[in-house]
């Protein structure tokens, strides 16, 4: 929609602020989103810079020598000087390496190491919601934005504002982020956000290691895999809608 309607979308939207990317990912993803249809750059965190990229090539190249440098050791044989310690930069300048000189009884070579696991293509991560971890081709920035508001188990739209926050976040943004937040206070006992007028059934005190649901107040494992286990998991959360109707 804002790429055929443009800024007329904005308006009906939080304002945009670097505080709000910040504490609500989901706007940080549709904020960016924007960003990439208007041209505007936008930071990828997770891709090295070209520092790092030299960096990591210094250190491979100064491992691969270290490796030469004990093969020749324990086989007892010269080696070149441009493998002696203090002469990388003659290796660097070449741009060539040379072998070691043969030995009769060299040491087996080091096993060979299984490569890791290729990182996720771009493709995969525009097709990939970061909160419930489902993949679906169908997904685009577009079609996202509406699984987000109408469907993802880890999201839901609070009943105050309309904002689609994470449940796990519901009282932190009832506290300091909803339009109605002069309403709650915190619970000194659960610590969910409970309303200043009218009755409050308190749930217990959350255990160490624990937060308590803000949608059925059991107690839920801090961190990710906690609330995700809870959220969607089979025996979770008996009163998330949008898991009860997956």
């Amino acid at each position: 929609m804002y790429r055929e309607v443009g800024d007329p979308v904005r308006r009906y939207l939080p304002k945009d602020e670097p505080q709000l990317r910040k504490k609500q990912l989901i706007w940080k993803k549709i904020f960016e989103s924007f960003d990439e249809i208007d041209g505007k750059p936008v930071n990828k965190p997770n891709e090295p810079s070209a520092e790092d990229k030299k960096a990591q090539q210094v250190a491979a190249l100064k491992a691969e020598l270290a490796s030469l440098r004990e093969l020749a050791a324990n086989a007892n044989v010269e080696i070149d000087e441009e493998l002696k310690p203090g002469n990388e930069h003659m290796k660097m300048k070449k741009g060539k390496k040379k072998k070691a000189a043969p030995a009769a009884a060299a040491p087996p070579p080091p096993p060979i190491q299984e490569a890791a696991e290729e990182d996720p293509t771009d493709e995969q991560l525009l097709q990939t919601c970061m909160f419930c971890s489902e993949q679906n081709d169908d997904f685009t920035p577009e079609t996202l934005d509406v699984h987000f508001w109408r469907a993802c188990p880890m999201l839901s739209r609070c009943g105050h504002c309309s904002q689609v926050v994470e449940i796990a976040g519901i009282t932190t943004h009832l506290l300091t982020e909803c339009s109605a937040q002069g309403k709650f206070q915190q619970c000194n006992k659960c610590q969910l956000a409970r309303p200043k007028k009218g009755s409050h059934t308190c749930s217990a005190a959350p255990k160490r290691g624990e937060s308590l649901c803000p949608l059925c107040t059991e107690g839920v494992r801090d961190g990710e895999d906690g609330w995700r286990e809870h959220l969607m998991g089979p025996t979770g959360c008996r009163k998330n809608p949008r898991k009860n109707e997956q």
